[in-house]
């Protein structure tokens, strides 16, 4: 069984990695002559990106990093929770997946509440402290 799951994950960031170029080449090349920097920054200011860096900036883009890490975390969560259960539904009367599984469970749970109790002190660093009370 842990093979089977081995191989799934393998399959699922193969997959991941290979739809990454699609994100990364979606606009098209500059017109003949054109400066490829300038046609950067056009399409920078279209998508709403600011022309120069702010602390603003910065802490939007840690805030979207921060988002992103946590999505990724939530669904590694609940693969985990997922495969816990299955392992506790096929045991077949065999005690040692069943404890196997509950740990693998307990595990994950521990696991979120971490993430999620280091999220909202993150944010509450941010809030009260960094930035003085306001939202």
């Amino acid at each position: 069984m842990y093979q089977l799951f081995k191989k799934f994950v393998t399959v699922f960031f193969l997959v991941a990695i290979l739809c990454l170029p699609y994100f990364v080449f979606a606009d098209d090349k500059p017109a003949t002559g054109a400066n490829p920097l300038t046609a950067l920054s056009t399409v920078g200011t279209g998508a709403g990106y600011a022309q120069n860096v702010t602390e603003a900036s910065v802490f939007a883009t840690v805030k979207t990093v921060i988002t992103a890490g946590l999505s990724i975390i939530g669904v590694l969560f609940l693969v985990l929770m997922i495969y816990g259960g299955f392992l506790w539904m096929t045991d077949r009367g065999n005690e040692a997946q069943v404890k196997k599984a509950q740990k693998l469970i307990e595990a994950a749970v521990i696991g979120i509440i971490i993430v999620v109790s280091a999220y909202a002190i993150t944010q509450f660093v941010n809030t009260y402290i960094i930035k003085g009370g306001t939202t």
